[in-house]
Parts: structure tokens; C-alpha cells; sequence
């Protein structure tokens, strides 16, 4: 096998044999669950890869190139066996067992984490899923997980961790509370504004320090636990918090300062080496790394 002679992505693969067999790209992107402009990049890339056009595009209509007629036929017969061993993977995992406890913020869990757990869930239907959502560390050295889903990495050399993705986070408020602090043009205006904490308040004046954003205790009207609770109290006017970009999609929360406080927020999947050595850990561990990467990768897109 000459490795080195592989040199495409499969993810570009899909996206070509399903825009052919969709007949567009809009189609595609419906059956792929993504943007349309990411099934384009994806083919163009696919293109790059090899080094010739695959498509000849004519006003709002895709005409399969020669080149893209000869590939169709391989890029079926790869589609083929990629499905034999989905199956046979699926087969295998219809066996696993015993329970799989899982940490994560709750925020993660409540928005990001059900499409996957549903599909574990189809593809391993004896597995008990055990959901830990907190924002505080656990004792994953303690067995008090299997899995976490957390925002740093475990450094540890008995622990396998990988970085997925980042979430870009902002200072956020209610429309109602940004108009009673009155102008705001610099973060030291917010000195004397109420927070929205969430876990332990000494860690986070702490770690907004390091934006230049310095607080102290009495800023922080109300703490939480629970990310879910903290944007209900985003909504109702109570004060100001760090939330995820995402929840500026609300049209009650508005984004406070965006160009003076904006940072990247990562995500870390860990586990302990000892057990990913259980089939059923490593069977969820790879699922939630493949599908959580997704996500990540097509918020960037």
C-alpha cells in the first residue's frame, strides 16, 4: 500500500458521491446535515486534492466532468465498503453492556450532546448512559467518571485527552439591563455592574482578570451552577455573564462589548487509560470524539 498516494480527505469523498447522487449541492448538504457552502468547499477541495475539475458548472446546474464519470465509479465502490463496516461495526456494538458515566457542563449536555447520545443509544441499545452535568471538576483519578467532557485538558500521563473544538464566548445581557448601566465604551465602565457567577466566584474574577476584566466579590449578584440557569437569568435583566455565541442568537440578549471582550473557550474529551481498555468506554469515547469534532468543525466552517 503506498500511503503516501492517498491524499484526499473522505469527508470530500461523501460530499462528491452525494451531490451526485442528490443532483446539487443544496441537496447534499440536506442529506449530510451541513451548510451548503461546506459541501462546496468540500468538493472544491476534493478537486484540489486531485488535481482536476470533477464538475462543470453551468448557470445553477452540476455536469459530471470525464474525470468525474471515472471517479463516480470508485467513489461508489468505496461508499460500498465504507457501509459494510458501519454495518459490521454497528453488529459488534449491539453487544456492548454495563453502564457509562459521562461528565460535561450542562450546557454541552442540554445543546449539543442528545443527537449523540441518540445515536449511541441506536447503535449500542444495551448501554445505560450515566449524564453528570455540572460545572464543577470531578474525580476522574477517583473513577467518579468514565468520560469527561470538560473546558481544560487532563494533563496527566495516565489520561488520553484530546482538544475537539472551541466555543467563542462574550459578555452578555438583556437589552433591559445594557440601557440602566447607561454608556458603556470601556470595560472599567462595568466596575460597577452586576454578574451572573457561575462555580467557584474567586476562579472566575481570577480567570477574567486575565482579559482585563477586573471584579471583585460584590460585582457577582447572583451564582449558579448551571449554565441553563444562568442565560434564564441573562434573560430576565439581572445582570451581565460569559455565554457562548450561540446564545446571542436570542433576540433578549445582546452581546456587551464584543470587540474588547471575545475569547475562545476549548473543549477537552478525557478519559483514563485503564479504561478505554473496557470495550464500552472506548465504543462511546471514539463515538462522542468523531461526533463532537463534527460539531466543532462545522461552526467554524
Amino acid at each position: 500500500m503506498k500511503w503516501s498516494e492517498i491524499a484526499f480527505d473522505w469527508n470530500h469523498v461523501r460530499a462528491f458521491l452525494a451531490t451526485v447522487e442528490e443532483g446539487s449541492l443544496s441537496a447534499a448538504a440536506r442529506q449530510l446535515k451541513q451548510t451548503q457552502a461546506t459541501i462546496s468547499r468540500q468538493v472544491a477541495g476534493l478537486e484540489q486534492d486531485l488535481g482536476t475539475m470533477l464538475f462543470l458548472r453551468t448557470g445553477r446546474k452540476l455536469v459530471l466532468t470525464p474525470a468525474g464519470g471515472e471517479l463516480l465509479e470508485h467513489v461508489r465502490a468505496m461508499a460500498d465498503a465504507a457501509n459494510k463496516v458501519s454495518l459490521s461495526i454497528a453488529s459488534h456494538s449491539r453487544t456492548l453492556q454495563g453502564r457509562v458515566v459521562i461528565t460535561v457542563t450542562d450546557g454541552v449536555a442540554a445543546n449539543i450532546l442528545p443527537r449523540i447520545l441518540k445515536k449511541i443509544r441506536l447503535t449500542a441499545p444495551l448501554l445505560q448512559l450515566d449524564i453528570r452535568e455540572t460545572v464543577e471538576l470531578v474525580d476522574m483519578a477517583g473513577r467518579e467518571a468514565d468520560i469527561a467532557i470538560r473546558h481544560s485538558c487532563l494533563t496527566h500521563k495516565d489520561f488520553v485527552s484530546n482538544h475537539i473544538g472551541d466555543i467563542d464566548a462574550y459578555l452578555c445581557a438583556s437589552q433591559e439591563y445594557l440601557t440602566s448601566l447607561g454608556s458603556v465604551q470601556q470595560l472599567s465602565d462595568l466596575s460597577q455592574a452586576n454578574f451572573i457567577g457561575i462555580g467557584r466566584i474567586d476562579q472566575m474574577i481570577e480567570w477574567l482578570s486575565n482579559y482585563d476584566l477586573h471584579l471583585v466579590p460584590e460585582n457577582f449578584a447572583v451564582n449558579v451552577q448551571s449554565g441553563v440557569v444562568q442565560r434564564k437569568l441573562v434573560q430576565e435583566g439581572i445582570g451581565i455573564a460569559v455565554m457562548p455565541q450561540s446564545d446571542l442568537s436570542d433576540n433578549e440578549i445582546r452581546a456587551v462589548l464584543p470587540n474588547q471582550f471575545s475569547i475562545s473557550v476549548p473543549i477537552w474529551l478525557s478519559a483514563h487509560r485503564n479504561l478505554l481498555a473496557r470495550r464500552s468506554v472506548k465504543f462511546v469515547y471514539e463515538i462522542l470524539a468523531e461526533d463532537l469534532g463534527h460539531y466543532f468543525r462545522t461552526l467554524s466552517d
